[in-house]
């Protein structure tokens, strides 16, 4: 039998304890907690995302501002309005939405959100820490998927095959995973005898950002799979893979839409609100 993971209420327990915390915030300073998003190039998939920020800020009691930087700002236009950001008294979260602009320095533009506002963990300083396993914040898919894979409560020592290996996902959260201590094989296009490894896999963590690219004769029985991919087509919307074919083979999987995606929402509040409470310790 195939538990189908329900994204909506795992969240809703975290939305709870996030917003208690932003109503006691908004006691002690007089204003509601604020989380400002830099968006630098608009697309369908962005835009969701964008969408259910709002959505849900607005729920839970945090202001979110977006700002957005259309095709004639220059990447020191971008960096001042972060720089003006990092000073706000106002804001207390900063975001640059994914993906940045073509031709622009990503890491560059990142390097300047403050680490006490970098909602994200977008700015390699931050990145750095979880390798050193000294982070106060993750990037919050990675936390999102990680949360998800810790309430399976599989045995210490466990493999996870990640299927990515980008500064956003696949990276941090090996380390993350890594310190948690599971075993971990990170898989990508050069990877030799994937099918092998993906045949072989206990639990995996697929963000290839390819529209039903997995099916069930890719998996063993009883696998894990956190699909954390959000793919659209003339279709619709749906992950990585095609959770039709994996009913009954898969023991738990996650849904596109409904699963990794309103986490990664929570996370990004909560590791605002985490912010915060470490700046008022």
């Amino acid at each position: 039998m195939t538990t189908i993971f329900d994204g909506k209420e795992f969240s809703a327990n975290i939305d709870r304890s996030i917003e208690k915390d932003a109503s006691i915030y908004k006691d002690r300073h007089g204003r509601t907690p604020k989380l400002c998003l830099i968006s630098t190039a608009s697309s369908q998939d962005q835009e969701s995302y964008i969408k259910s920020k709002i959505k849900k800020g607005a729920r839970i009691g945090i202001e979110v501002e977006i700002i957005r930087l259309d095709e004639t700002s220059s990447e020191e236009e971008i960096i001042d309005k972060i720089e003006f950001l990092n000073e706000s008294d106002s804001t207390d979260g900063i975001m640059v939405e994914s993906p940045v602009r073509h031709g622009l320095n990503a890491a560059k533009i990142y390097s300047h959100i403050s680490g006490r506002k970098d909602v994200d963990s977008q700015n390699p300083l931050n990145l750095g820490l979880i390798m050193l396993n000294k982070a106060n914040v993750y990037p919050a898919t990675a936390r999102a998927i990680l949360e998800i894979i810790n309430s399976l409560n599989l045995d210490t020592g466990s493999e996870v095959v990640v299927i990515n290996r980008s500064n956003i996902i696949g990276k941090p959260l090996s380390m993350m995973l890594l310190n948690f201590n599971y075993t971990i094989t990170v898989c990508h296009s050069k990877t030799k005898n994937f099918e092998e490894i993906l045949k072989s896999a206990e639990t995996v963590v697929t963000a290839i950002g390819k529209y039903k690219f997995f099916s069930g004769k890719d998996f063993r029985m009883g696998v894990n799979i956190v699909d954390a991919s959000i793919n659209f087509n003339e279709k619709g919307m749906a992950g990585d893979c095609d959770i039709n074919t994996l009913t009954g083979i898969a023991g738990f999987i996650t849904p596109v839409p409904g699963g990794v995606g309103p986490v990664t929402s929570s996370m990004l509040f909560r590791n605002l609100m985490d912010l915060l409470n470490s700046d008022n310790v």
